[in-house]
């Protein structure tokens, strides 16, 4: 690997000594197309990316075609691997399915969680109210993707998980979109932060009264005003009609 991709963490040496190198080509290529180092519509750089990391084009296809199955990559034949674009309807059936998966995930997560769970999913709460305190909105978004995943991990139910984040990863891809689009998704953020925390805190005090219709609804209810705040970026962003 390049130099500037040697593990600096605990946790990214101990992924390293855990995972074959397919696997961990794989996460580096996600990595970089999620934190839009890659951006949609962009092509896959087959030879720039084996002369970076140090590896033989082989395990770069492997990835493609694995990040193709989970909706990251569009493989076009004779054209090579590119990072998809989303059009809006796409996003739309994206929400349908999550409000069935969240209603679910609400249930199971209320008879499963542990009260040391519950309080992980508080401390994520407590650090995205700092960050807006603070205006800080490049850090809310990951912090909020946290929130979800480790929600649905509390389900105890690993399908249903893989489930979310492939879809949480197409919404993150759009994100991208719309940002490459013009549209200002910093500003456009800074006016729902607040009120998307504010949602998080009413699960988490469901989830702690163990009321599981409640945490449901809530959630439901928490992923339709993300629905209407996704549209409302895109049409900043000019995506809307897309």
């Amino acid at each position: 690997m390049a130099e500037n991709d040697l593990p600096s963490t605990s946790a990214e040496i101990q992924y390293l000594q855990n995972n074959s190198l397919p696997e961990i080509i794989l996460k580096i290529l996600e990595t970089k197309i999620l934190n839009h180092e890659i951006l949609p519509g962009a092509r896959i750089n087959e030879k720039k990316l084996s002369e970076e990391l140090g590896v033989s084009r082989i395990p770069i296809r492997e990835a493609c075609r694995k990040l193709e199955q989970d909706g990251l990559i569009e493989i076009r034949r004779n054209k090579g691997a590119f990072v998809r674009e989303l059009e809006m309807y796409e996003v739309l059936n994206i929400y349908d399915v999550r409000v069935v998966l969240d209603d679910l995930a609400g249930r199971l997560t209320t008879a499963h969680a542990t009260e040391t769970e519950i309080s992980q999913l508080q401390d994520l709460v407590d650090k995205m109210e700092a960050v807006n305190r603070a205006g800080d909105v490049n850090n809310f978004y990951p912090l909020n993707v946290a929130f979800h995943e480790m929600f649905y991990r509390f389900a105890r139910n690993d399908r249903l998980a893989r489930m979310y984040k492939g879809l949480g990863q197409e919404l993150r891809l759009f994100r991208s979109q719309a940002s490459q689009s013009g549209g200002d998704m910093a500003d456009f953020d800074k006016k729902f932060n607040i009120e998307a925390n504010l949602e998080h805190q009413a699960i988490v005090d469901a989830l702690r009264e163990r009321s599981a219709e409640k945490v449901s609804e809530l959630l439901q209810q928490h992923l339709l005003k993300g629905r209407d705040r996704t549209v409302r970026g895109a049409e900043a962003a000019g995506l809307a009609s897309a």
